[in-house]
């Protein structure tokens, strides 16, 4: 298991992962996927709990 500091960030270390956040608070979750030239393709890319289906991705 690999922890990230509030705010770092770090390419994905696999092609295929599981995100699991913990919080005391409560929180909103947000994943942003980025093509190979490291931008966003479209408004699908971005994933959240109104639009939780993204190429790829499936937020729970």
């Amino acid at each position: 298991m690999t922890a990230l500091a509030r705010g770092e960030n770090r390419p994905a270390p696999a092609d295929r992962m599981t995100v699991t956040v913990t919080c005391s608070a409560a929180v909103d979750v947000s994943a942003l996927l980025l093509g190979a030239d490291g931008r966003v393709r479209s408004d699908g890319d971005f994933i959240f709990f109104n639009q939780p289906v993204g190429p790829g991705v499936v937020y729970r």
